[in-house]
């Protein structure tokens, strides 16, 4: 199983309990259908990481950042006081 990366204010709920504790959940669902990965979560500390993975980010989704750098909702995706990212490395597959 590969890890999995996502992107997230650093004052959210989810980074503030990962913190305390870096046991994370994801679900994935379709139709009646659901693919739930549990594992461990890393917040990313290098900021040549954060500035690789928030690329690829940028690259997969398409985003189109304004002059500053900031996405469609001017949130300033490169800097890495405001936003983080989180990755996972999964431990166990469920599929419901």
């Amino acid at each position: 199983m590969g890890k999995s990366f996502f992107k997230s204010d650093r004052k959210s709920v989810k980074v503030r309990k990962l913190m305390k504790n870096r046991n994370v959940a994801i679900a994935v669902y379709s139709g009646e259908g659901a693919v739930i990965v549990r594992g461990r979560g890393l917040l990313i500390a290098q900021r040549e990481e954060f500035v690789k993975r928030t690329q690829e980010h940028i690259n997969k989704y398409r985003l189109k950042l304004d002059m500053q750098g900031r996405d469609f909702l001017g949130i300033l995706l490169f800097n890495d006081k405001i936003r983080c990212v989180v990755e996972v490395t999964p431990k166990r597959l469920i599929f419901w």
